[in-house]
């Protein structure tokens, strides 16, 4: 899990998101976590994976 986390703030850092305001990648996550809510009611498994995942991502680069 550590070298994941690694990898993704490596990715952040490559992609400049680790420049921007915080609150930018706030408003991502509850935009993410609006995903996770709308593939639970739809009940689709591959959408609530890859929004939980982002979501994930979010959170690492938020922190």
């Amino acid at each position: 899990m550590n070298e994941l986390i690694k990898l993704i703030e490596q990715w952040s850092k490559d992609k400049g998101l680790d420049q921007t305001d915080s609150s930018k990648q706030a408003l991502k996550f509850f935009e993410e976590a609006g995903e996770v809510s709308a593939a639970l009611a739809r009940n689709n498994e591959a959408d609530l994976k890859d929004a939980i995942g982002d979501t994930v991502v979010t959170l690492i680069i938020l922190g």
